[in-house]
């Protein structure tokens, strides 16, 4: 201060008092704008990481659940027909079922199958079960894609391939038998590849589940997903930076960008796409420890010969298979764009610095100017005027900057405004249109009390859709003077598609039915006109022809739970009910009927599995059912109670053990002799 008070020109005193603040200030300024910057890139770097992994897992895990639940499809479908289990007819019908699941919608799905296990009273039990209670199937088709082909499929038999008889040591081989035949859980199996002939190059992976029925495990429905289809979908979208690993409980890498097949975790200490470091064996046990943990997290690694060369892996579980999906990156590439940014920006620092000792004058009116104009800009947009810009800012120091953002900042958030005002608007038609679907439909539905008024019957039913609109229907009416239809069906899924499936399913069963036609022809005919008409979708019905005078009922079944009987002596039990396929799943499909007698005073409560299958968690966290022996011990103790208030309490009493969110449609009907 002393030098620059003896200094004979103001100039040079203006420009050094300006200057040299300026220089420190611009130096600050870097140093704490690289290490922001570098905090922030990381950050935002990780964050970016941490979404786009997570976005992957969801896809791969989407898929897995996807395919999955094609197995627990084909297991629900034995256990809810067991009779497709008999020794004479497994082969054939599992080859059907399983060929109606393997379609172009899951081209990940190589191959399924159903191994079929012997009960002790049949023939094939003897050779096929071992001292320690291990039990070979005694058929196992396996349908699959043929590889090198487009679209054609391949059958086979796994008990006996070529000739082959597989001994029971060759099946106690298999992880995706007999891990769930012990453990009576799902099961993913570890990558691997298949020893059927012809298949020996198809790496895959294998979803198991166990089928239970009576306390017996009587098959293991399978699915096969390629694991090339799981690398060419990792393979779709290419992380920014770093590159992407996806790791098995057992230490293999499902997918490495390096390698065509799985490998071990020990090759990444020597691949290419490891930034070609030297990982220690503590790090490497913390990749490990991701996929056991099975959690999102993030580690550091660092190279053995340059600490400061740091990678960041970080994880993501694919919850269904136990898989975990890493992404790895590196530290260093991360930051070069911010140190080539940073060596930009003091070079531009410095041009500003040395012109603005030239045009001091200059600047201060550019500079002033822009911020008036801001301020003027700002009042007009508190006033609503979203159109203002700034003009005539060509400079590029942090006024002509600033000017250059605030006007970004303006078409953005004009954008957004113009985005939220055309999103809710949106959102309102829908909810509208989804409010008005729901009105029609439940219109579409009878009055409960439509026929109260008569005088040989009671009869309600109530439809409680679990989201807006259900899939789930009832429906009766008189076919004539003696004669009344009664319908209560349950589509497959639920929301928006399973409803407009209900609409179609029930004009046409109300289009074929009639007083002539029985129910067992009745269903045929719905069947053959639903399966001309629908390629994916079924739907479980139970109908009844019942004469009002008499009390006698004519019935079918189209793969629907049985009805629940109350008597007059207060014994309750199930209808017997004739096997019937889902209507619209088998074009050919014939449907038995039975006949039924209801007295004077008795009555008839049909339900969907809405009310069955409601789920409560035990305090072990095992799921538990409400099943069928809680309905029938509801009927037995509400007594001879009125129709209507027989489902509402059934309604309530599933609901209240359900304790959460209702996950599926309930539908319930009653019916009483006066």
């Amino acid at each position: 201060m002393i030098m620059m008070y003896h200094l004979k020109h103001l100039r040079t005193k203006f420009i050094l008092a300006i200057g040299l603040p300026m220089i420190v200030v611009f130096t600050i300024m870097a140093f704490v704008e690289y290490r922001y910057a570098e905090t922030a890139v990381l950050q935002s770097t990780k964050e970016n990481v941490e979404a786009f992994v997570a976005n992957m897992a969801m896809q791969i895990n989407q898929m897995c659940i996807k395919n999955s639940q094609i197995a627990r499809n084909n297991a629900s479908f034995y256990r809810a027909f067991p009779d497709a289990l008999k020794y004479a007819q497994r082969y054939d019908s599992a080859v059907q079922v399983l060929r109606s699941s393997l379609t172009d919608e899951n081209p990940e799905l190589f191959g399924m199958t159903v191994s079929m296990i012997p009960l002790p009273d049949e023939p094939s039990y003897a050779v096929n079960c071992a001292e320690d209670g291990f039990v070979r199937p005694d058929t196992s088709p396996y349908v699959h894609r043929i590889p090198g082909t487009q679209d054609q499929i391949g059958t086979t038999d796994l008990v006996n391939q070529g000739g082959v008889y597989y001994s029971i040591d060759h099946w106690r081989g298999l992880k995706w038998y007999t891990e769930p035949f012990k453990t009576l859980k799902s099961y993913w199996s570890p990558p691997y590849i298949d020893d059927t002939p012809g298949l020996e190059d198809v790496w895959m992976v294998t979803c198991s589940i166990p089928v239970l029925i009576e306390g017996r495990q009587r098959a293991i429905c399978t699915v096969d997903i390629s694991l090339e289809k799981i690398r060419q979908l990792l393979e779709s979208i290419k992380p920014p930076v770093g590159y992407l690993i996806l790791l098995s409980p057992d230490g293999k890498m499902i997918y490495n960008p390096e390698f065509n097949k799985p490998v071990d975790l020990e090759r990444l200490k020597s691949s290419e796409c490891g930034y070609g470091i030297t990982l220690s064996q503590a790090d490497m046990d913390k990749l490990k420890n991701i996929t056991i943990e099975k959690k999102a997290d993030h580690v550091i690694m660092h190279d053995v010969d340059d600490y400061k060369n740091v990678l960041i892996a970080v994880s993501q579980p694919v919850s269904e298979t136990g898989w975990s999906l890493i992404h790895v990156i590196s530290e260093q590439d991360v930051l070069k764009p911010l140190v080539a940014m940073f060596w930009r920006q003091s070079l531009l620092y410095s041009i500003i610095l040395l012109t603005t000792m030239v045009i001091l004058s200059v600047v201060s009116s550019v500079v002033t100017k822009p911020l008036e104009e801001i301020d003027q800009a700002t009042e007009r947009i508190i006033d609503g005027d979203f159109s203002v810009r700034l003009h005539d800012m060509a400079s590029n120091d942090e006024a002509g900057r600033l000017a250059k953002t605030f006007n970004h900042m303006l078409e953005t958030l004009k954008e957004t405004v113009d985005q939220k005002a055309h999103e809710s608007a949106a959102r309102r038609t829908i909810e509208n249109d989804v409010s008005r679907a729901r009105e029609i439909q439940a219109k579409m539905l009878p009055d409960p009390k439509s026929l109260a008024k008569s005088d040989k019957f009671d009869i309600y039913a109530l439809n409680l859709p679990a989201r807006f609109v259900a899939g789930d229907f009832y429906d009766f009416w008189m076919l004539d003077n003696q004669t009344l239809a009664l319908v209560v069906a349950d589509v497959c899924g639920k929301g928006t598609p399973a409803a407009m499936f209900m609409a179609m399913s029930r004009t046409i069963l109300r289009g074929v039915a009639n007083a002539r036609r029985s129910p067992a022809e009745t269903l045929r005919r719905m069947n053959e006109i639903l399966n001309h008409s629908n390629d994916q979708m079924f739907v479980t019905l139970f109908y009844a022809q019942y004469n009002i005078y008499t009390g006698h009922m004519v019935y079918a079944n189209g793969g629907h739970l049985p009805p629940i009987v109350r008597h007059n002596d207060g014994s309750v039990e199930e209808c017997p009910l004739p096997f019937g396929f889902p209507v619209g799943i088998i074009p050919d499909a014939r449907f038995d009927q039975f006949e039924l007698d209801i007295a004077p005073g008795e009555g008839m409560c049909i339900y969907t599995d809405g009310v069955s299958e409601a789920t409560a968690e035990t305090e072990t966290g095992e799921k538990m059912l409400f099943g069928a022996n809680r309905i029938v011990a509801v009927v037995q103790r509400e007594g001879n109670v009125s129709p209507e208030t027989l489902c509402k309490d059934m309604a309530r009493i599933a609901d209240s053990f359900r304790k959460s969110e209702r996950q599926d449609d309930i539908t319930v009907l009653a019916i009483r002799r006066k």
